[in-house]
């Protein structure tokens, strides 16, 4: 995951296939361990399941025309 990826998916620039899996793999880590780190952090976890959800769906989407 880079910077330019995150700008990407902020202002809804397509992504390469290799942009959507490193993505894809940040933000699944990243909903994780808020996830484990409870409800102090429910907030950030929902805009990141949010954009986690969207980009798997993305995946899907593109894998399965």
């Amino acid at each position: 995951m880079t910077a330019e990826i995150a700008h990407k998916i902020r202002v809804g620039d397509p992504l390469s296939d290799d942009e959507l899996n490193d993505a894809i793999e940040f933000y699944g880590r990243m909903e994780s361990g808020l996830r484990l780190l409870g409800p102090h952090y429910h907030l950030a976890w929902v805009e990141v399941q949010r954009t986690y959800e969207a980009l798997r769906s993305y995946r899907h989407h593109r894998d399965n025309p």
